[in-house]
């Protein structure tokens, strides 16, 4: 033990015994209690602490440390590991300021630091340590004795601050929010709680909270325990407020704000204003921010926090970029004293001035969330059309009572979308206060949508364009826009990052998509044709409309799939991917008339239906064909059975011209009445009454190119009335497919009419 207590040391003592600690071996407790170490020395001493693995205990009872010198103190202590468990700062003054000039809780700016002065050292080790929490490039050009040099941020390959030395640097911070692994370990939480209990007046024990909030962060079941140490009402309305931006978990606020009687609850309310009301896990909304409120400005900062953890997320696991500018933050149309700015995630948050900002998060909810049973949103939609009903007298509030009912519930975009043309409608409203409340209300729910690939397509078919325009400008068309429901009326600015995108991709569907696509189009208010020159590089300036169309046959779905990794609505539609190349429907009546050993019905070469181009040839067959029927949800070999290969152009149908029988020793019945005694007949007949016929597709020819290289890659879907579907292989880079293949179904003629079905024959492009 070493006892230091009334010895007048100053801060150049200090100094020296700060550098005796970093090489002490022996010292397990050291009382500097009733000395004259400031803000500065206890910098000095924290630096120190953090080398000595032996020290155990420390009392500073009674020295002018100052908030920033007992900050630091706390901080290394937490940092530090080794056993040191306490420091004593009875009567510290903690809450006045100091003469230090470096915050770490905004270390941003420039750096010149002579590496001989011990307080520069210690300036450069909190800002070598702090680099490693947070992510991105924060030491930028940084030089040691003039001659530039790359510092190290990687804790595996740790930075020996020299002793010597003229260090200069930039730091920019990009501040990321804390995580679990942040949390106050319980034991040492059980010794602050110990020294706040050791305070006899709530000033006392209201001043070490407060500091220690400044350099720690807690969980809520923590946060409840620390409130229960304050008696007196006011006190603990402060502590609750003063510590309630370190709550790790947020979204379990509730658990502390209970052990709050509701007076104090709602008192609390009033401090924090949006913070109180703020869920990290769903921060998507508006926000208006006054900065010289504490509050408001906290809330700022953990926007920055939120916005910087998600931009480097998505970086880590090479997804794409939805921003306004393509830097990856969350931030849109974001405003200070109503004047526009370019946002980054180093942006120094200033103390003082008006942020409005729109903040989007990407983070979507998990592909196994459900959203809610359809009982808990009756419920919901109730709630949310009570509280509607004040919109006419107080907006601003009923708007914030839905945000706080609508975020953070998993919603589909159906549910979403009801709410906001529920309210938009109420009569209370004018046109454009509706529209307003209903684009609130949609980026409200944004964050919790569980198909948010079906947004467009909602808003698209049933809000007008200047709704959908206003939501997307608000969420961003990155976000919101899929381009697998491209079609519809569209105004954008180009010189906007993410609309010049939506642009690219409709410039190039307008290519590979045949016809006339695009409708009306306009740029800068005057009509023009699509020139080329827009195919190579679209214009980063200028507003262009127009409405987009394509013929639904001639989609180009694996086109648009590709355009559709650029867009946060990355999943697919459940629809197939695969282009469309055509399809034709036969009915099996006429196969069932046949009577013979063999009863076989040739179809085509035929016309495919609902495509420019493309023919197709199959034949229908009853019974097994010689081999042995399979199950219908097994796929066919591709058996040999063909007669005698022969095919008819000019053959009779049941309706178009298209069909005729070519097996020997058949016969057509035209009796209705004698079809049943036919069937019974017919080798598709089995003993249980059920019935086997085949489909023996032949080839296609003609078909539509699909991929870039002029071919596409056609495989068939065949099925009756839509069920029992099966597929044939697929030919690869061909527009004359060959396939030869045959597919048998087993039709239970209790549950289906076979006389009435229909086989369905539907080509499709293939894609890989």
């Amino acid at each position: 033990k070493l006892k230091l207590a009334w010895n007048g040391i100053d801060q150049e003592a200090c100094k020296c015994l700060a550098d005796s600690l970093v090489h002490n071996r022996s010292i397990a407790k050291i009382d500097l209690s009733r000395n004259k170490i400031n803000d500065i020395a206890g910098i000095l001493l924290a630096y120190a602490l953090r080398r000595n693995q032996l020290l155990r205990g420390l009392k500073v009872n009674g020295n002018a440390l100052g908030r920033n010198g007992a900050q630091a103190l706390l901080r290394h202590m937490r940092l530090r590991g080794g056993d040191l468990r306490k420091i004593d700062m009875h009567d510290c003054n903690i809450d006045a300021g100091g003469s230090m000039t470096f915050d770490p809780n905004n270390p941003n700016g420039k750096y010149e630091l002579d590496l001989s002065i011990p307080l520069d050292r210690a300036i450069a080790s909190e800002l070598w340590e702090l680099s490693l929490r947070e992510q991105g490039e924060n030491w930028r050009g940084e030089t040691l004795d003039g001659r530039p040099f790359d510092c190290p941020e990687d804790p595996d390959n740790p930075w020996i601050i020299p002793t010597k030395g003229y260090l200069q640097l930039r730091y920019f911070s990009t501040p990321v929010p804390p995580s679990e692994d942040d949390i106050m370990e319980e034991e040492d939480f059980s010794l602050m709680i110990d020294q706040i209990k050791s305070r006899g007046k709530d000033k006392e024990r209201k001043d070490v909270i407060l500091s220690a909030a400044k350099e720690n962060y807690f969980s809520a079941d923590q946060v409840k325990d620390v409130i229960t140490t304050v008696d007196a009402a006011s006190d603990r309305v402060e502590v609750a407020s003063g510590v309630f931006s370190r709550v790790v978990d947020l979204e379990n606020k509730n658990g502390f704000l209970k052990s709050l009687k509701e007076h104090e609850q709602k008192a609390v309310a009033r401090n924090l204003g949006q913070l109180f009301f703020f869920n990290p896990k769903f921060p998507t909304g508006h926000y208006r921010l006054d900065l010289s409120n504490k509050y408001d400005f906290l809330l700022a900062q953990k926007l920055q926090q939120l916005s910087n953890k998600e931009k480097f997320r998505r970086k880590s696991l090479n997804l794409n970029d939805t921003s306004q500018y393509g830097n990856g933050e969350c931030w849109r149309n974001q405003s200070l004293n109503g004047e526009h700015f370019r946002y980054t995630g180093a942006w120094h948050v200033p103390e003082e001035g008006i942020l409005e900002l729109d903040y989007v998060s990407v983070t979507r909810p998990p592909m196994s969330v459900l959203p809610m049973g359809q009982k808990d949103y009756e419920v919901l939609r109730g709630r949310v059309e009570e509280i509607a009903a004040n919109l006419g007298s107080d907006r601003k509030g009923t708007l914030a009572h839905i945000d706080s009912v609508i975020r953070g519930k998993f919603l589909t975009s159906e549910m979403l979308m009801t709410f906001a043309n529920y309210i938009m409608k109420l009569p209370s409203l004018t046109p454009v206060q509706s529209m307003f409340v209903g684009v609130q209300v949609v980026v409200s729910g944004f964050g919790g949508l569980v198909d948010i690939n079906e947004l467009w397509r909602i808003l698209r078919d049933e809000f007008t364009w200047d709704f959908r325009q206003q939501v997307c400008e608000r969420l961003g068309w990155l976000n919101v826009f899929n381009p697998m429901y491209s079609e519809g009326y569209i105004e954008l600015d180009l010189s906007m990052r993410d609309e010049h995108v939506v642009a690219e991709v409709l410039v190039d569907l307008s290519v590979k998509e045949p016809g006339e696509n695009w409708l009306g189009e306009t740029y800068n208010g005057n009509g023009f044709e699509l020139p080329t020159t827009w195919v190579e590089q679209v214009p980063d300036k200028g507003i262009l409309t127009l409405e987009y169309y394509s013929e639904p046959a001639w989609v180009r779905n694996r086109t648009r799939k590709k355009w559709l990794q650029l867009f946060l609505s990355f999943e697919a539609p459940e629809k197939s991917d695969d282009d469309f190349l055509g399809k034709i429907e036969v009915d099996l009546a006429p196969l069932l008339r046949i009577a013979g050993p063999n009863p076989r019905l040739e179809i085509g070469p035929c016309e495919l239906e609902g495509v420019i181009s493309g023919t197709i040839q199959l034949a229908l067959f009853a019974g097994g064909g010689g081999d042995t029927p399979r199950d219908a949800d097994n796929e066919s070999d591709g058996g040999d059975f063909l007669d005698d290969g022969s095919t008819s152009t000019d053959a009779e149908s049941q309706s178009a011209g298209l069909a005729k029988s070519t097996a020997p020793n058949t016969q057509i019945c035209t009796d209705p009445s004698n079809l049943q005694e036919i069937m019974e007949h017919s080798p598709g007949w089995q003993a249980d009454g059920s019935f086997v016929f085949g489909v023996h597709l032949i080839c296609a020819k003609d078909l539509i190119p699909m991929d870039e290289t002029g071919t596409s890659d056609p495989f068939a879907k065949i099925s009756i009335d839509g069920q029992m579907e099966q597929e044939s292989a697929v030919v690869a880079e061909t527009l004359h497919p060959h396939w030869d293949e045959k597919f048998f179904f087993h039709v239970n003629t209790e549950e289906m009419s076979i006389e009435h079905a229909k086989v369905m024959v539907e080509l499709f492009d293939k894609d890989f």
